[in-house]
């Protein structure tokens, strides 16, 4: 008799982390996706729940939290477990996540072969595992050693380091470095035309994108400048947007130089 395969709900605002979460898991599971907590909500209250939810906590207008305890409340499947996914790693913040409804906190960034061992914890009826599934990229490292980390002017090294663990091999962690800079490679553009047009929740939208790519890739001075940003715009201090602004293209034309150059 065939088995159903559960279903997991991977609710993430960066579209890289949706990305290599759906390759990771799609051999052995139904995969959903939502980029917000308002679709995520959406998919949790049609006929079919989840059985388990990866859930991001930092997230534009509704995070994380406030997306688990309204699952919670809502699911009508009563198995339907969240795992919250996030960098904060205080006593505090685990203790809101549980206080919030989730059944387990991660920390990122984490194993894959982690992750996979405590989906299985709670799917006690999910498929044996096979071989790990690992996203798949085309690799364009021109060395068979590769490069050095620090050879990527504007990336984290440590960073990129604990990708690579993640991963499984430098060819995925440059290649997703490469991706990121394709994606994005309109962003600011599309960034100075949305507030010239005075579309500043689009804009902030973007720049929370923006902040979490570059985050998650070790893009840290991108990210923080993004942030900023993004900040001052809810602040309503759009006149004082310009020298961030420059300061923010100077900081992507370097990563982008480098990657350009290197990769």
């Amino acid at each position: 008799m065939k088995t159903t395969k559960p279903t997991i709900l991977v609710v993430d605002d960066t579209p890289d982390n949706l990305d290599l979460m759906g390759d990771l898991l799609m051999n052995d599971y139904k995969v959903k996706i939502a980029n917000s907590g308002k679709k995520a909500l959406e998919i949790v209250q049609m006929g079919h729940p989840p059985d388990l939810i990866l859930l991001d906590i930092m997230m534009p207008e509704m995070d994380g939290l406030e997306v688990c305890r309204l699952i919670k409340a809502t699911s009508t499947n009563p198995h339907c477990h969240v795992i919250l996914l996030s960098a904060k790693v205080s006593k505090l913040d685990i203790e809101e996540g549980l206080n919030a409804g989730a059944d387990r906190y991660l920390f990122k960034p984490f194993s894959p072969l982690q992750l996979i061992e405590i989906i299985d914890e709670f799917n006690k009826n999910s498929p044996k595992k096979t071989n790990l599934s690992q996203p798949v990229f085309e690799a364009n490292v021109t060395s068979s050693e590769g490069i050095h980390y620090n050879l990527l002017t504007g990336f984290d090294e440590e960073r990129l380091e604990t990708l690579e663990i993640m991963l499984g091999s430098q060819q995925q962690v440059l290649q997703a470095v490469k991706k990121f800079i394709v994606d994005t490679s309109s962003m600011l553009g599309d960034l100075q035309a949305l507030l010239a047009s005075s579309d500043f929740l689009e804009a902030t939208r973007k720049l929370h994108t923006l902040k979490g790519c570059a985050a998650d890739l070790g893009a840290n001075e991108v990210s923080t400048l993004a942030h900023e940003i993004e900040e001052m715009i809810k602040q309503n201090k759009v006149g004082e947007l310009s020298p961030k602004m420059k300061q923010l293209s100077q900081a992507w034309q370097i990563v982008e130089k480098t990657v350009n150059t290197l990769l």
